[in-house]
């Protein structure tokens, strides 16, 4: 296990459809919880106070699936707030919840599959593109 999972109390698996998102938090006492926040700032913050609420004072990593672009704007905000992040290839956390015979589609499966998948797997940390680099993805978005 990477170090960042090992030191790591709490984790949340992030399902990112477009308007909202999934949430499932893993924590060491056992209990899953699930929520869904709105894919915004706002969202965002909402996200890291409920995690908190559930684990004050412990490490959180976030993982989440890449999503085309929306999980940009979500990866930074707990990589802002000092959290470890991971954007992980939704392929390898699907194909790791099949190897555990977990085949269930519904995004609060999905979100618990890539909390079980960041847990187990330690995904490398995420760090946010240059911005130039970002300027120029949204250029090409937008493009398109």
């Amino acid at each position: 296990m990477g170090t960042a999972a090992a030191a790591a109390t709490a984790v949340i698996g992030i399902d990112i459809p477009k308007a909202t998102f999934g949430a499932c938090l893993l924590t060491s006492g056992g209990k899953d919880r699930a929520k869904a926040f709105p894919n915004t700032p706002a969202g965002f913050a909402a996200l890291l106070g409920w995690a908190d609420g559930h684990g004050a004072g412990v490490t959180t990593h976030v993982g989440m699936g890449a999503t085309g672009g929306y999980e940009d704007a979500l990866a930074t905000h707990p990589h802002a707030a000092a959290r470890t992040a991971s954007v992980i290839n939704p392929t390898r956390a699907t194909y790791a919840g099949v190897m555990r015979g977990r085949r269930n589609e519904a995004d609060r499966a999905d979100a618990r599959l890539i909390a079980a998948y960041t847990r187990d797997e330690a995904p490398p940390a995420w760090t946010p593109p240059a911005p130039e680099v970002r300027e120029s993805r949204a250029f090409v978005r937008r493009r398109d």
